[in-house]
């Protein structure tokens, strides 16, 4: 199984024009996680034409979220640290930046306040943030109040909408949870890859063949369509 707490790390940049190919669904569930029906968890991703995993650009994702009709949800992951200032001495955070979908694809919901919404992740939205219980507990003092309130964060202003779980810190444990979509401007371009993970929830009628088969039919489109960003061998997992 491939250990997915561990993010790949090579851009387009590494590659060169036309060697990114469009993944497959990784045929091998996940490994047994504490969430509701995890066996019906996968990954998507892209590799380079050595097989080594490449992150996924922001519009490829949205065609895999707009076109595949085999998931039931489906949220793109990705990295970020960023600096907590203006309560108490500053403080380095390390940062998931999540499609709205996150909690929803892993069937999971706040431990206080609210998940995202869609209009959470947008360009141009109020900027939001959900905590870990953890920094919620060492930084905020367990405080119920801080739901709703401002937090400062490399200089922007986030309204912190929700806390996560302590149970929560099992699966890509960080200590704050931002919008992907925030910045989406700033990847609108196909050869831009920024996010690190994909992550699926199957249909409970529908099998990882059927899953793979649909995003054949996918990258064959865009292979078409986009040849300078996905072209290349494509190979199943």
């Amino acid at each position: 199984h491939r250990d997915l707490h561990s993010f790949p790390t090579r851009r387009s940049s590494d590659l060169g024009a036309n060697t990114a190919i469009f993944s497959l669904l990784e045929a091998t569930m996940l490994r047994p996680l504490p969430y509701a029906d995890a066996d019906r968890l996968v990954a998507l991703s892209e590799a380079d034409r050595k097989g080594n995993d490449v992150m996924v650009s922001w519009p490829d994702f949205l065609d895999w979220r707009n076109e595949a009709t085999s998931f039931a949800a489906i949220t793109a992951i990705g990295g970020m640290n960023l600096n907590l200032t203006g309560r108490g001495q500053a403080e380095r955070l390390h940062g998931l930046l999540v499609s709205a979908s996150f909690l929803s694809t892993l069937s999971v919901h706040p431990f206080l306040g609210r998940d995202f919404l869609d209009s959470d992740d947008r360009p141009g939205a109020v900027p939001v943030a959900m905590l870990s219980n953890e920094l919620w507990t060492r930084r905020f003092g367990s405080d119920r109040g801080i739901v709703g309130r401002n937090i400062n964060l490399d200089g922007r202003t986030y309204s912190v909408i929700g806390i996560l779980a302590p149970s929560f810190r099992s699966l890509y444990a960080r200590d704050i949870y931002i919008p992907i979509g925030l910045s989406a401007d700033m990847r609108s371009n196909r050869g831009v890859r920024s996010i690190a993970r994909v992550l699926a929830r199957l249909k409970p009628d529908v099998s990882t063949r059927t899953a793979d088969s649909e995003l054949q039919v996918i990258s064959q489109r865009l292979e078409k369509t986009y040849p300078d960003f996905d072209t290349g061998d494509r190979k199943s997992v």
